[in-house]
């Protein structure tokens, strides 16, 4: 399980809103640190987001995170993890959304010694629609994401897919230019985006966003593109030496062609990638969804997946033991006695529902059989 006892982490162990008592930190990137936490009220996990310490001196950070979250809490879409509230600690702007179960695609991908390795394009129909409609909602509703990625496709425990991560600054109105936070990130070349500045994860970034032009949806589309190459490929389309070369390469080079690393995937869907991956928006599709319908007009149909969990006490993916729905277990992979919920939607430590100044009569187990 992640840390979260280091004294200079203002979040650790806290109890917020006495509701939420922050469980562990579970992850973290340029912009703000993700919790684990338990919801007193609710009786679930959730999860919590809050920028770094170093932005809270940049008033228009905070001004943007606080706008944002409330737009976020507005949004309504099945495929869209929504915020479901928010509040301040110790100076701390922070936003809740729902804990989903089913772990992140970064961590459901093939794997082999530890590195990604090409998968099938049947797993494809698991995530593909469901998230290109939420970015094309996205884009009705005046935002873009700006950070599609597979650590931010979320599953709950059934399996269906969920786009996230729209709280710590991802989120663009869409009114020309881009603005990001200021910084004093050295320069990549003549006509980028200072490194500082560029705001999301450069293996998926369209040159428009780097180059600080004008952007809409088909931003998103260029990303969701480049993901679909990687899961396919077992490597992204674009990569450079570096970071800084990495996004001079999205603005110049040409992407590696998916038909020539997998011949025998559908000639559609390699068409489909590679013209979402264009230099030019205006040559990619109309929409997200547009795209992923060609890329799956040739995919064939898989049975579905059984459920998989997040374990919380090991933080590894596991397959509930058949009959352990409602009833408790041990996680397979540390042995850590566990709740798995009626719905297949959740497991919990008991430990972690018991922690906390707030009172609560003891999570009742039910033995199997």
């Amino acid at each position: 399980m992640a840390e979260v006892t280091s004294a200079a982490d203002d979040f650790a162990a806290a109890v917020l809103a006495a509701r939420y008592r922050v469980l562990a930190r579970i992850g973290a990137g340029g912009m703000g640190v993700v919790y684990r936490a338990w919801d007193h009220a609710a009786d679930r996990y959730v999860v919590i987001k809050a920028p770094h310490r170093a932005l809270l001196a940049d008033e228009r950070a905070v001004a943007r995170f606080d706008r944002e979250m409330e737009a976020m809490r507005r949004m309504r879409h099945q495929a869209v993890v929504p915020v479901i509230d928010f509040g301040s600690h110790r100076g701390f702007p922070y936003a809740v959304m729902p804990y989903l179960a089913g772990g992140s695609l970064a961590r459901r991908r093939p794997m082999r010694a530890g590195r990604p390795v090409a998968g099938r394009s049947a797993t494809l129909r698991s995530w593909l629609v469901p998230i290109a409609d939420a970015l094309d909602h996205v884009h009705a509703e005046g935002f873009v994401h700006r950070d599609v990625k597979p650590d931010n496709i979320l599953f709950d425990g059934r399996g269906r897919a969920h786009l996230g991560d729209f709280g710590i600054a991802t989120f663009v109105r869409l009114a020309g230019r881009l603005e990001p936070p200021a910084t004093n990130g050295p320069p990549i070349a003549a006509g980028l985006t200072d490194a500082g500045k560029a705001v999301g994860t450069p293996e998926y970034m369209a040159p428009e966003v780097i180059l600080g032009n004008a952007v809409d949806g088909r931003a998103d589309q260029y990303a969701l593109a480049a993901l679909v190459h990687e899961l396919l490929a077992g490597g992204p389309p674009i990569a450079g030496s570096s970071p800084a070369a990495t996004l001079a390469a999205h603005v110049d080079a040409a992407p590696l062609e998916l038909a020539a690393l997998r011949p025998e995937l559908p000639a559609s869907l390699c068409a489909a990638v590679r013209r979402s991956l264009a230099k030019d928006p205006a040559a990619r599709f109309a929409t997200c969804l547009e795209f992923a319908e060609v890329v799956l007009v040739h995919v064939a149909e898989e049975p579905a997946p059984a459920p998989r969990l997040v374990c919380p006490a090991c933080d590894r993916m596991m397959t509930p033991p058949e009959g352990m729905a409602g009833c408790n277990g041990r996680c397979p992979c540390c042995r850590e006695v566990l709740f798995v919920t009626e719905d297949l939607q959740a497991v919990v430590a008991p430990a972690d529902r018991l922690t906390g100044d707030v009172g609560h009569p003891p999570l009742a187990l039910r033995q199997r059989g």
